[in-house]
């Protein structure tokens, strides 16, 4: 006999929020009617990140009621420990990306640090490496940069 955890994925239909878990599927708004972006779990699969475009990034159970709010937090992604929220904060002038850093917020904490602020590049899409030390983003030139973490 095998028994399993509950397979749960997330994903974004028709700009809502759909969780998956072994063959049923629901449908979450948790801020309503709107444009839902960037949807992921956790990596224990029982909490749920996402933007709504317009007012912000957000933590929210299985249910869809909010944990904690990130704010302007745009392409976010879950460390491997679930405990930081990777994120870029990007400023544009209708056309062009004009700055963009690089930050990670402490959910235990809620404590925000930018990553990138003295570098001139813009710093864009930041991705965890395998550990919670290792963060990758891109420039807007189309290079490829590593972030080694120190955590005290």
């Amino acid at each position: 006999q095998k028994t399993s955890a509950p397979e749960r994925v997330v994903f974004i239909q028709d700009s809502k929020i759909v969780l998956s878990e072994n063959n049923s599927k629901k449908v979450l708004e948790p801020l309503g009617y709107g444009n839902y972006i960037w949807a992921s779990l956790s990596p224990d699969k029982s909490k749920l990140l996402f933007t709504f475009a317009g007012k912000g990034t957000y933590v929210s159970n299985l249910e869809g009621t909010i944990l904690k709010k990130i704010g302007y937090a745009n392409y976010p992604s879950w460390s491997p420990d679930g405990n930081w929220i990777l994120f870029m904060k990007d400023i544009d002038d209708g056309v062009n990306i004009i700055s963009s850093d690089v930050y990670i917020a402490n959910l235990n904490s809620g404590k925000y640090f930018n990553l990138t602020s003295r570098s001139d590049d813009i710093t864009l899409y930041p991705k965890w490496g395998i550990t919670n030390s290792e963060i990758y983003y891109n420039t807007d030139n189309g290079q490829i940069r590593k972030i080694k973490l120190k955590y005290e």
